[in-house]
């Protein structure tokens, strides 16, 4: 038993030292690696802000969302600083900063309206 502990004991000891070699290759290379700020006392990236996007309108009797971004909204929800008006078949009216925006269902890929009636519940 005494031999299959030293051996337990050195396989513990010596996977983790041979391991150190082996290549990441999800790791960036080293020269990003270096051109990266020091986290502590940096202050934060802004994020870039990326176009509003609807990828989804949902209109139902309980209310109407619309998924902005990946983010699910109703009326009166917000994404940073502009607010949803309005959900419409086919399009989102928004408000910001007293300037109406009008965001497209987009069309990138084959979207189908569902409309919740009582004919189609189940």
């Amino acid at each position: 038993m005494s031999d299959r502990f030293l051996f337990l004991l050195l396989i513990g000891i010596a996977g983790p030292l041979l391991a150190a070699d082996l290549h990441d290759p999800t790791r960036p290379p080293a020269a990003l690696r270096e051109a990266q700020p020091a986290t502590r006392g940096a202050q934060p990236a802004k994020k870039a802000s990326r176009p509003m996007q609807v990828s989804q309108i949902q209109l139902s009797p309980r209310g109407h969302t619309a998924v902005i971004n990946g983010k699910r909204l109703g009326v009166g929800g917000r994404i940073g600083n502009a607010r949803v008006v309005r959900i419409e078949p086919g399009r989102v009216l928004m408000r910001r900063g007293g300037r109406r925006i009008e965001l497209p269902l987009v069309k990138d890929d084959v979207k189908q309206r569902i409309v919740f009636n009582k004919a189609n519940r189940q």
